[in-house]
């Protein structure tokens, strides 16, 4: 007696609709006068209802609806001669491999399969590879909330609370965590700063949002914003031509980081945002709305920006945006605090280094920083400042770079209080290195003393809107937004 192959038998069971009426009919006519192909299908049939019983408990029957149906439609027909040749926990293996490359086979699932008699390996290959998508693919039976994303092998992967994976992208090569820390080793590239979870509509689940310019991704001008499932909510794409003075800047930009908060403190989030031209000049720094990914204001920099944070530091109720990097217009290493409602205009610069058609800005405080004696033996004509650490809510220092040879540098570090006054300075080892050296060769004299640091304390510029003071203070073009603003407020209570 010819016996029904174990695949259609599998269909009968939990996928009916891929049958015709007379193939049912046949089969069906088929299992009364088989015995062996009778014991196949119930054992099968016991089989599936256990093992879905067992991992996939309260799921509702239009998501295991979802997950036969994309296991038939996309799994089978690409490797159905894998269950053929392979043991159960091999073919297992090879499926979950096709469905999520390098997530671990849950060992107890193989365990489960184990203990269970069979009669074909493509049956009960294919059952437990339906179910583990069911569990782990669909994930309706646990908590759907993203927590966390990484960036790991090239794929960006959600986690819920108990780090259990939600889903994954393929995004390509070089985004990865570790490699990007190894590529930007001297610059602030922690993960929140391109990839990150927040509830930005207030609905209780949260979004991934993400940037992908740290790998092979085509589209680096690109915001993405995904929910919970996975499913892209929005894209914002930054295009736009610019002309500094003279020169004209062509639509090429990068997106390398952002960050996600209430900073206003008006009930709703925002996204700030970096566009590097690709030449590292201009930057532009954005304010999306976080719930649509839809444009608020724009401010121009006249240079790079390697870092940005948010932290309120003097107890205005209103967390300041913090621009650190250099500015090319004077050459000197930049830092720029921005109000969250003012994120307009354009730094302080040259004429030759200002945007045309864009007023100027309204920085809350606008510094850049001298650079030291060893600028004449450096490798590059300016000072960078690229990292920003925090002390506590007020104090945080900054590392100013110099760039001593190819991919070596030395840094300063500059204190500041919430009144953006440096208070103290230091070097690395490896600044006091090199200028040691330099004094030796008899390029330089003078020791890192008490006085050499606090020449460097003394060496920061100040924008008080009109031009550079070595005075603490805030641009007046601010002041005065703020006070008409202060004012309006009063009339109107009155």
């Amino acid at each position: 007696m010819m016996h029904i192959d174990t695949k259609e038998l599998d269909k009968l069971i939990f996928a009916p609709e891929e049958l015709n009426s007379e193939q049912k009919s046949e089969y069906l006519q088929h299992l009364k006068s088989c015995a062996y192909c009778r014991d196949y299908f119930e054992l099968a049939k016991e089989f599936y209802e256990n093992f879905e019983k067992e991992v996939a408990e309260g799921q509702s029957e239009q998501v295991q609806g979802k997950a036969l149906k994309f296991f038939y439609n996309e799994m089978i027909p690409q490797d159905r001669s894998i269950v053929k040749q392979k043991k159960v926990e091999d073919a297992i293996s090879t499926f979950f491999e096709v469905i999520e490359p390098k997530r671990p086979l849950p060992q107890r699932i193989v365990n489960y399969v184990k203990v269970h008699p069979v009669k074909s390996v493509g049956g009960f290959a294919i059952a437990a590879c339906l179910l583990m998508i069911i569990t782990f693919f669909f994930r309706a039976c646990g908590d759907k909330n993203p927590d966390f994303a990484k960036a790991k092998d090239d794929f960006l992967v959600v986690y819920n609370k108990d780090g259990n994976e939600l889903w994954r992208k393929k995004i390509g090569t070089g985004f990865d965590y570790l490699e990007i820390i190894k590529r930007y080793q001297y610059q602030y590239v922690e993960p929140e700063t391109y990839l990150n979870t927040e509830d930005i509509d207030g609905d209780g689940t949260r979004e991934v949002i993400v940037t992908f310019s740290y790998s092979d991704w085509k589209y680096k001008n690109k915001l993405y914003c995904y929910d919970a499932s996975g499913k892209e909510k929005w894209v914002y794409t930054f295009n736009r031509e610019m002309k500094f003075g003279n020169e004209k800047f062509e639509d090429n930009y990068v997106i390398p980081r952002f960050c996600v908060g209430d900073f206003d403190k008006n009930g709703k989030k925002e996204i700030v945002v970096v566009a590097v031209h690709k030449n590292l000049y201009p930057t532009c720094i954005f304010l999306l709305n976080a719930s649509d990914g839809k444009l608020i204001s724009e401010y121009w920099h006249s240079g790079v920006i390697y870092q940005i944070d948010h932290r309120d530091i003097d107890d205005d109720g209103i967390e300041e945006i913090f621009a650190i990097g250099l500015n090319n217009g004077y050459d000197l290493a930049s830092i720029a605090v921005l109000d969250p409602k003012f994120i307009i205009g354009h730094s302080p610069a040259p004429l030759n280094y200002t945007p045309i058609n864009v007023t100027a800005g309204m920085e809350k405080y606008y510094l850049l920083v001298d650079r030291p004696d060893i600028k004449n033996y450096a490798l590059h004509k300016r000072n960078e400042a690229r990292i920003m650490k925090p002390i506590n809510d007020k104090l945080f220092n900054i590392d100013i770079f110099e760039s001593i040879a190819h991919n070596d540098y030395c840094f300063a570090l500059y204190y500041f209080d919430s009144t953006m006054q440096c208070y103290k300075t230091d070097v690395s080892d490896t600044f006091a290195n090199f200028r040691n050296r330099l004094v030796k060769e008899g390029r330089l004299k003078g020791a890192i003393d008490q006085q050499y640091l606090e020449n460097l304390r003394r060496g920061i510029q100040y924008w008080n809107g009109e031009t550079f003071v070595y005075t603490p203070t805030m641009n007046k073009r601010y002041l005065e937004k703020m006070n008409r603003e202060l004012s309006g407020n009063q009339t109107v209570k009155k």
